[in-house]
């Protein structure tokens, strides 16, 4: 779930692609990254201990993991520090049935900005969600995301002029598929957010309240309210401890759903080129109804760096999900299981 700023975080999981300036002169910069991912991996579900029929459920398969390409220009406006930016970035699908995966535009935004206060951006792209939760993970992600990360169509304003503190805010327009074109379980119809990212004296305190609005089916109003956050604390150079949580409060007319979820995490540095990382989960979702759904989760996981833009690791999960009448009484039980090694090539 999600990105943090921490040099820690940086070190031991190297997701981000180091940019490759291509041009640079009379005030224009372009900037080339990417990054190749592939995971071999197997993932079983079963529902009250019957294995899911479910298309690759409990096989093992070599796959594409969101490998990703990109451009960014910058443009200087002026010598005041005013400048355009633009970029594009297109990804390979995971879920191709053969190949590997059909490429499409994960971003593709347009801003403007003043060098050492903020800019603001137009179009496909992440939003002030995205950077919030200290649980990173390399492919089995935990923890919900409350509050939209990424909008195809939104509008973004972030506030960084004073040191180690990011305010940002977005309004989303109306949205019916995801950034790679799957449709949406509900419809967007329009949707806002406000947060903010800040560290000092090795503390990290992260917050982003958003609100949904979905196309309704009746004349009943549905619509969702939520907020993530988390906290962290860097107890050594090598050792990070935090935890993430969440709560939402879902509304159709006058029917109220109600979501928690917290998550405490660590990593741990074990070498320059290598560290360790554990993630749990306790989320529950009480319903209108009476109803009730519990999920409790385990991650844990090891990288190691070959080089500053090659990193291996293993990863795996472990969640159980039960439901619960209104009376009390269990209904149905899952379980989900994971285990990945995977490599990424940055450049």
């Amino acid at each position: 779930m999600k990105k943090t700023l921490l040099a820690l975080t940086v070190a031991a999981f190297a997701t981000s692609a180091s940019a490759e300036t291509i041009f640079d002169k009379e005030g224009t910069k372009i900037d080339f990254s990417g990054s190749v991912r592939v995971i071999l991996d197997n993932q079983t579900k079963k529902e009250n201990g019957n294995t899911v029929r479910d298309g690759d459920n409990g096989h093992s398969h070599l796959r594409n993991n969101g490998t990703r390409f990109g451009l960014k220009a910058t443009h200087a406006l002026n010598d005041n520090g005013y400048y355009a930016v633009g970029a594009l970035q297109a990804r390979f699908k995971n879920d191709s049935a053969g190949g590997f995966g059909t490429l499409y535009a994960h971003q593709a935004f347009v801003g403007l900005g003043k060098t050492g206060y903020g800019q603001m951006t137009f179009g496909k792209q992440a939003v002030i969600a995205d950077d919030v939760g200290l649980a990173n993970d390399y492919e089995y992600g935990l923890l919900a995301d409350y509050v939209p990360t990424s909008s195809v169509n939104a509008i973004r304003y972030d506030y960084t002029a004073i040191e180690g503190l990011t305010l940002s805010a977005n309004y989303n327009f109306g949205q019916s598929t995801k950034n790679d074109g799957k449709l949406l379980d509900k419809e967007i119809k329009n949707g806002f957010a406000f947060g903010g990212v800040y560290e000092a004296n090795n503390w990290i305190f992260q917050g982003v309240y958003g609100r949904t609005n979905y196309k309704a089916k009746t004349s009943d109003k549905h619509r969702a309210d939520a907020f993530d956050a988390a906290i962290g604390y860097n107890v050594t150079e090598a050792l990070l401890v935090g935890v993430d949580g969440g709560y939402q409060v879902e509304k159709t007319g006058s029917n109220k759903d109600k979501s928690f979820y917290v998550g405490p995490m660590a990593k741990f540095r074990v070498t320059d080129k290598s560290s360790i990382y554990g993630n749990y989960l306790y989320g529950q979702t009480k319903n209108e109804d009476g109803s009730k759904d519990k999920t409790h989760g385990f991650l844990a996981g090891a990288d190691y760096q070959f080089h500053k833009h090659v990193v291996a690791y293993v990863e795996g999960k472990y969640v159980k999900g039960k439901e619960f009448n209104a009376n009390g009484i269990r209904g149905d039980k899952t379980t989900e299981k994971a285990i990945g090694v995977g490599m990424r090539v940055n450049w």
